[in-house]
């Protein structure tokens, strides 16, 4: 029996994405996303609520599109796979190690969540095609 590693998440971008490019010119960009869950605690007789961050990569036109679209507080969804990463400290000499998410596909969810003015969509950007004036039947997708 093969493994399976596969992650699926809804969360809000924690900081705004990074994105850098390397010599052979592929984007990667670096973010992370803030993930909660809530649940009632009986014994406490109340609603709790904790929160994970979540360390994200992603590669090729995926991060391109991270990088320009997504924003502090944005909400998405994302599909990935874990991957350890492992380093020694310089300053200490021991090995260090965490889990993070190499990011496969990302839908950008809703609004800006940080901002009172609306942060642009891919279709208010020049080139992008207009929807426009185009009935629910008429559009494209």
């Amino acid at each position: 029996m093969s493994d399976l590693n596969r992650v699926c998440m809804t969360g809000r971008l924690t900081r705004d994405p990074e994105v850098r490019y390397l010599q052979s010119g592929s984007a990667v960009c670096d973010f992370g996303v803030a993930v909660g869950s809530t649940w009632f605690d009986k014994a406490k007789n109340q609603r709790m609520e904790e929160c994970s961050f979540i360390d994200v990569t992603a590669f090729g036109r995926l991060a391109e599109v991270i990088g320009e679209y997504g924003a502090k507080g944005r909400q998405v969804a994302l599909e990935g796979r874990l991957k350890q990463e492992t380093w020694e400290d310089k300053s200490t000499g021991q090995k260090r190690s965490k889990l993070k998410v190499i990011a496969d596909s990302l839908t950008l969810l809703g609004k800006h969540a940080d901002s009172q003015e609306p942060k642009k969509e891919p279709e208010d950007y020049p080139g992008a095609p207009s929807t426009q004036g185009m009935g629910d039947e008429e559009v494209p997708f």
